[in-house]
């Protein structure tokens, strides 16, 4: 909601955005009864305005991860790909790194995790792949290389 405010919308998109996420409830029914939980955050699960509204979010993060050494920044849905240059496997150490703690510090100012486990990182060409590749982490977890994208 806060960078919707930001774009400027019309006032009766914004009413209506609004409305889209409050009163929602999530329940579930186990042998106790029925659980009821009311979500304060996300959109809800498949929903047709989920990758748009993500997208929305994570604007500013991609914005920020353009002014840093990237040759290439693209966010799908919730995923992120990133491609950096370097000639070594410590150029392409400090430049992941850099990236990753710019993501990590972003989805922490706005309360949104990154997940090392997640995350992977695959050198394209070069010796580099053959050798030991860059140690890049994510919150003191290094990341693993795949060998294919």
């Amino acid at each position: 909601m806060e960078q919707l405010k930001k774009l400027n919308i019309h006032p009766h998109h914004w009413k209506l955005i609004k409305n889209y996420f409050n009163n929602r409830k999530i329940e579930a029914n186990d042998a106790d009864g029925v659980a009821t939980k009311i979500p304060t955050r996300g959109c809800p699960q498949g929903s047709v305005l989920g990758p748009v509204f993500w997208d929305i979010a994570f604007q500013p993060c991609l914005e920020e991860l353009n002014k840093t050494e990237t040759e290439c920044v693209v966010g799908y849905a919730d995923d992120l790909a990133v491609v950096v240059k370097g000639n070594s496997r410590n150029e392409l150490q400090t430049k992941g790194n850099i990236i990753t703690i710019a993501v990590t510090s972003w989805c922490n100012n706005n309360k949104l995790q990154t997940s090392a486990e997640k995350t992977k990182y695959v050198l394209f060409k070069g010796k580099l792949d053959r050798a030991r590749g860059p140690i890049i982490k994510i919150n003191d977890k290094t990341i693993k290389k795949r060998r294919k994208f």
